[in-house]
């Protein structure tokens, strides 16, 4: 139920990002937590899914069971893929060139960093341990 609720914010917030306006602050502040909580979910999932996958690697366990968590892992990370690059394009596009307040353009400035840092350090990790 929550995880659908962060979903409505994100798609609601999402919507309002794209208006040809500038963000409040706490416009800025829900855009912000509800893409951190849909992609904070995925984030849990994926290590979830990921440490399954690599005790069923490690324990032998049927070629079936272990297609279906590299399906599953494949599918989360595309997922998780899909809203980093869509927050990501947002804010460089629509977000920061609003921007009216040094204050506004660091808070994205900070947002965009965050979101390409953590993608990336999430996605190396599952690798390096997959591998």
């Amino acid at each position: 139920m929550t995880r659908v609720r962060f979903a409505d914010m994100q798609e609601c917030m999402r919507r309002v990002a794209r208006c040809e306006s500038e963000m409040t602050v706490e416009e800025r502040n829900l855009f912000s937590a509800a893409y951190k909580n849909v992609t904070a979910a995925r984030r849990s999932s994926l290590r979830t899914v990921a440490t399954m996958e690599l005790q069923a690697r490690e324990q032998q366990s049927d070629a079936r069971r272990l297609a279906l968590l590299t399906d599953l892992r494949l599918r989360i990370e595309r997922e998780l893929r899909e809203r980093c690059a869509e927050l990501l394009l947002i804010v460089d596009k629509n977000l920061i060139p609003l921007a009216g307040s040094t204050e506004a353009r660091v808070f994205y400035y900070k947002l965009y960093v965050c979101t390409l840092s953590c993608t990336a350090l999430t996605f190396t990790y599952f690798q390096l341990n997959l591998h």
